[in-house]
């Protein structure tokens, strides 16, 4: 559940504290992708001083595969360890003392791999090894924590964005990497002028300088993240860290001071308004309950991210070995030149220069382009694009690798100069990129970090297999042209082949597993799939059943959250569905229609018209089975099950909010309007007479409602009209109309704190709810708005409510001159029209506590559900009836109104 100081922290706009935490976070991917990428040059360096001799296990002056693959997979190795602990770790003991731990460990060991000075070359081979793990271990620490860190500060809108910014970093540290590798043996080349076969003492000193290097940007990383001016005093927690603050050490009050001074901006309102941390659910990482919410995220991040390393991996740190250019496997590219014919300096230089200018022209540019898109197509498109693109090139390149690109001619060779290029462009603007994305976004803050190093671990084990495997696979099948120290392999073509279906393979896992991300608050991510049993939220964060405060205002007489109607009787056949079943299963049936049509031209979900033709399909097949047997699918059913698998059945096909768009637009109208329709009741002198306005203003509003067919269809046909609804409502009496006796008690009482449940978007709250609102603040009572947690129809959302209020408060934080101090916005922790009133969010229950009026607002929160409902305070049900069923069940008419006032009883 979205606390407001994360929500204010969501809709922040861009400053620029966050382009400097674009580069303190992005450094561990520059030390990253330079220690990793510095190892090839630095291996041919290796090759010509330690093995500068002919051997059954290599040629002369080349490194031994055993050496190539060990001094690759133990820093890999040491990702995969530093991942998953110090991924733990950033949950467990907080994310800043974790990014100073995993820092200081990358500046140590990129030291140490300097100083691997022994008097044997297995020494120095053993000690570079050693120094590599640390690193990698290092290294494989900051992933989660850098991914996390920034995924929490940045908004909402422009989060992919950032992270995708850090993770761009690794782009510059190849380059940085090859430019100092070519710098240092260039001056080391024109210092020694060593002949071709020659191999200078001092060239031991070059490639230890090369990786001594990498300590340099972690160092400076270090200062940094230490130095920070906007490091809290008083909490282990700098601000970036203020989720973390907030959810996991349930520090709000810092949180606000830490956002404060990042944002600069004052948080003192939202920090007054409510200073209680919504509750977390129980239940640990190793559990039924986290497999059973987060299951299916962490195995799409973690099997995506796998998939994608193993391309990625193999095809980068083997460069050279794909491009060499020998007589035993002669290949379309003359870059590199046999090891005997050049200066060992050169040939380093020449695989430093190859990886840089396919950084530059491929890798620099697929990140960026990431950067660009991701939060305008989203996360799952990208990485399904991504995941083609790179499928169809390495098939490209691999069918006819020996037919074709072994002609070696010019065209030839720029053909397959580009399509390799293309590899890499799409892996960065594809999974490469998005896969450290995606984890950052999905899971509770209290696993955030956690989760994502489980993901990255699995990317780096994918690593290994694909740098590894992909060296020793690749070689000749003829073993009279396979290089020395290696066996025969599968050959390039299959090579080429096995990895462009392990991208298929990908694509296949992201499309049915990875959920978007897009456009939607970490809390609403981590939230969406939180196990909701029918009557009772049990798991949504921030909620618990029957809390005690909002049960101190509920009659235990009366059942709360019962369905108004009776559905069926205990002498009901429990096989077979009643009437008053049958009828509403048709009404719900009847909408199907209107949501396909909404689902269809959702833009935020891939292949939305089939999803949501999957949708219809699915929902309407259910509710043929109840109609059958009214027991299936958790029955007996009512208004808040069948509304509960509609939203579950959307949810799970991607869609989260299929009214957002109509909701955006009819908020803007309502919102140019607001002014006028104030002005308006504040020009009716007559108390009484303004009241009877401002109600009517309500059930004028509360026709926006796409939960009704009718009126859906009516909206869709030709839109509607809130002052002219005010004058065409029915005429009084209403079907339940205790308007005078309320009318009465207004003239004579004040009440100290009113919560309202408020109902549609658009017109209802805008022009109907908040000038009741206002009106009521305007007389000295305290007003809480209660909005629901996710989206369901047109229903107006938390962080939406929030939205809202900020467009129409002035400057002086006023509502058309009324003072908002006193305006308070919860989260009901509801996820639907109707409403369990036993079950809603620790922040509702804490702010109600001390409320003497509860107004429920809506047909399904005030009608269909707690009509009925006694409550310990005074309370008022008010909404439009949109549905035939309810308005025969009242004996009213359709589109008639309820206004029913209970006061309470003293004594």
């Amino acid at each position: 559940m979205p606390l407001k100081v994360l929500s204010a922290l969501d809709s922040a706009k861009t400053q620029y504290y966050h382009f400097k935490a674009i580069i303190i976070a992005g450094m561990g991917l520059f030390s990253d992708a330079y220690d990793l990428f510095c190892i090839p040059p630095i291996m041919k360096l290796i090759g010509r001083i330690y093995y500068d001799y002919e051997s059954e296990h290599h040629e002369r002056g080349v490194t031994p595969p055993s050496v190539i693959c060990i001094s690759i997979a133990i820093a890999l190795l040491g990702a995969v360890i530093g991942q998953l602990v110090f991924g733990w770790l950033g949950d467990k003991i907080g994310r800043r003392r974790v990014y100073g731990l995993t820092l200081m460990l990358m500046v140590f060991s990129s030291i140490g791999c300097g100083f691997s000075v022994c008097r044997s070359k297995k020494c120095v081979i053993g000690t570079l090894c050693f120094f590599r793990f640390l690193l990698g271990f290092g290294i494989g620490g900051d992933y989660p924590i850098s991914a996390t860190i920034m995924s929490e500060f940045a908004n909402k809108k422009t989060r992919g964005s950032f992270i995708a910014a850090v993770f761009s970093m690794q782009g510059l540290g190849i380059v940085v990497s090859s430019l100092v590798t070519i710098v240092v043996c260039e001056i080391f080349k024109h210092a020694s002028k060593a002949t071709s076969g020659e191999t200078p003492d001092e060239a031991d000193l070059a490639w230890r300088l090369i990786l001594m290097f990498g300590f340099i940007p972690a160092a400076l990383t270090y200062y940094w993240r230490m130095m920070m001016p906007e490091t809290a005093s008083k909490s282990d927690s700098a601000p970036v860290f203020h989720r973390y603050t907030a959810l996991v050490e349930r520090n709000l009050s810092q949180a606000v001071k830490d956002m404060e001074k990042v944002l600069d901006v004052s948080m003192v309102q939202i920090a007054e308004e409510f200073d209680m941390v919504p509750m977390e659910p129980s239940y640990g990482l190793i559990s039924k309950q986290f497999i059973w919410h987060h299951g299916r995220d962490l195995l799409a991040s973690s099997a995506s991210w796998f998939l994608v390393d193993v391309v990625f991996y193999s095809s980068n740190l083997f460069q050279s070995e794909f491009l060499k250019d020998d007589d035993k496997r002669p290949t379309p590219t003359n870059l590199l030149g046999k090891p005997e014919r050049i200066n060992l300096y050169q040939e380093a230089i020449n695989v430093a220069k190859l990886q840089a200018i396919f950084a530059i022209c491929s890798t620099i540019p697929g990140y960026w382009a990431t950067v660009y898109f991701i939060d305008r197509i989203g996360r799952v498109k990208i990485q399904i694009m991504g995941f083609f693109g790179m499928a169809i090139c390495l098939l490209g390149l691999g069918i006819p690798f020996y037919s074709v690109w072994e002609t070696r001619n010019k065209y030839t060779n720029i053909g397959f100069y580009i399509l390799y290029g293309l590899t890499f462009f799409f892996s960065n603007f594809g999974p490469n990129t998005t896969t450290f994305i995606v984890p950052a976004e999905l899971f509770p803050a209290r696993f955030r970090s956690t989760c994502h190093g489980i993901s990255g671990a699995a990317g780096k084990i994918g690593a290994i297999i694909g740098s590894v495997g992909f060296l020793l696979a690749s070689q000749n099948k003829d073993p009279n042209k396979v290089d020395k120290g290696y066996h025969k392999g599968i050959g390039m073509t299959n090579a080429l082949v096995i990895l462009s279906a392990n991208c298929v393979l990908g694509m296949i896992v992201t499309y049915f597993f990875t959920r978007e991300t897009k456009g939607r608050s970490l809390e609403e991510n981590e939230n969406e799939n939180e196990e909701v049993e029918t009557g009772h939220q049990m798991s949504f964060l921030g909620c618990f059943t029957c809390p005690r405060e909002m049960s101190d205002h509920v009659s235990t007489v009366e059942v709360i959250g019962a369905s108004t109607i009776p559905y069926r009787f205990p002498s009901d056949n429990p096989r077979k569905a009643t009437p008053t079943e049958v009828s509403w299963i048709d009404l719900f049936l009847n909408s199907v229609p209107s949501f396909r049509q909404r689902a269809e031209s959702d833009t935020t979900v891939t292949d939305a018209p089939a999803k949501a033709e999957k949708f219809a399909q699915r929902y309407t097949e259910i509710l043929e089975d109840i109609k059958r047997d009214p027991e299936s699918h958790g029955g007996p059913p009512d208004c808040v099950l069948l509304c509960r698998l509609r939203e579950q059945i959307l949810r799970e096909l991607g869609f989260r909010d299929i009214f957002k768009k109509v909701k955006d637009e009819e908020n803007a109208k309502a919102i140019s309007l607001f002014e006028n329709v104030v002005r308006l009741n504040d020009a009716i002198e007559d108390g009484s007479k303004r009241l009877e306005s401002l109600v009517r203003g309500i059930f004028a509003g509360n026709i926006f409602d796409l939960g009704s067919a009718q009126l859906a269809e009516v909206f869709a046909k030709d839109g509607m009209s809130f002052l002219a609804s005010c004058q065409n409502l029915v005429p009084r009496p209403w079907v339940i109309d205790d308007l005078d006796t309320f009318t009465l008690k207004w003239s004579r009482k004040t009440w100290k704190k009113a919560v309202i449940f408020v109902d549609n978007s658009g017109a209802d709250i805008i022009l109907g709810i908040l000038p009741f609102a206002r009106e009521l603040l305007r007389r000295g009572t305290q007003v809480v708005l209660a909005a629901n947690d996710m989206p369901s129809i047109n229903d107006v959302t938390y962080s939406e409510l929030i939205e809202i209020i900020s467009k129409l408060k002035d400057e002086n934080g006023q509502l058309l001159g009324v003072d908002t101090s006193n305006l308070l916005i919860a989260n009901s922790g509801n996820d639907l029209p109707v409403i369990d009133l036993a079950s809603v969010s620790q922040e509702l229950a804490y702010l109600a506590s001390d409320a003497d009026l509860v107004i429920l607002e809506g047909m399904g929160r005030g009608i269909e559900t707690n009509l009925y409902a006694q409550f310990k305070c005074d309370s008022l049900k008010i909404g439009m009836v949109k549905h035939p069923e309810v308005a025969q069940f009242l004996g009213g008419r359709l589109y008639d109104c309820v206004f029913k006032y209970n006061e309470v009883v003293s004594g």
